[in-house]
């Protein structure tokens, strides 16, 4: 929010998700808790593409956040973050 407010800056750099994703994966488990399981289904196949790293990373870290707080207080659940390159048409 700081860099659309024009207080910030972007910095773009060409980053593959799975590996952003894999380079997050203690910080993800401590966010999740003991109650809830956090599977890393993840591709090895490149999946590059231009943006700011950091901003990307706080995107992962808020909905794997906001799954767990979905499961509920106390309860025992699991937490699937998955990536795949499809190809889609029409």
């Amino acid at each position: 929010m700081v860099a659309y407010a024009g207080k910030g800056q972007f910095v773009s750099a060409k980053i593959d998700l799975a590996e952003t994703i894999r380079s997050l994966d203690g910080e993800l488990r401590k966010v999740v808790g003991k109650r809830v399981a956090l599977r890393l289904r993840l591709t090895d196949e490149p999946l590059g593409f231009m943006a700011d790293p950091a901003q990307v990373g706080q995107v992962i870290m808020n909905l794997v956040e906001n799954a767990a707080e979905a499961i509920g207080e106390g309860k025992e659940g699991v937490v699937t973050v998955e990536t795949e390159a499809v190809e889609l048409d029409e």
